[in-house]
């Protein structure tokens, strides 16, 4: 007989398993291909779309409010954009409120541009499977590094190196 335990365990696999499906939907984000070009609402206003940010090198960080190692990495994030004017960040949160959003990261002081994954398309795109995730992609617009988890300052200096 199943534990509840059990069948709690087998729900929740069966809601991420599905959460994932369409994510195998065309080439995979990895090293050496062009990172997928999508389209997510800003959360100071308008659309975004990847390929508006082409030729200069981007730092694509998926996150959410909740998540703790996101909230330890953001800081890095925007020190480094004030020392590296020529690298881009782009911080794409993971189905959240914008309003509550936009509050989490004026509380942190953090002033990168943001975006809501609002469908979870993007996040299908590139088969993010953790958060957070950081994807480094080259002034070519193709992915030069991929971390799936947390970035430390080691993690972080590979990732720019490999995109200026």
């Amino acid at each position: 007989m199943l534990t509840r335990r059990a069948l709690l365990a087998g729900a929740v696999a069966t809601a991420a398993l599905a959460a994932c499906r369409g994510a195998d939907d065309g080439p995979a984000p990895v090293v050496g291909r062009a990172a997928p070009d999508f389209t997510a609402d800003r959360l100071t206003d308008g659309k975004q779309t990847l390929v508006a940010l082409a030729g200069k090198p981007l730092v694509l960080n998926f996150w959410a409010t909740w998540c703790v190692p996101c909230k330890q990495e953001l800081p890095a994030f925007q020190k480094l954009s004030g020392e590296r004017k020529e690298l881009q960040f782009l911080l794409v949160d993971v189905s959240e409120e914008p309003d509550d959003v936009a509050a989490f990261l004026q509380d942190l002081g953090i002033s990168l541009p943001a975006v809501v994954d609002r469908t979870g398309e993007i996040v299908k795109s590139y088969r993010v499977r953790a958060l957070p995730s950081t994807f480094f992609i080259g002034a070519d617009g193709k992915i030069k590094m991929a971390q799936l988890g947390a970035l430390d300052e080691n993690l972080l200096n590979q990732g720019i190196s490999k995109i200026v």
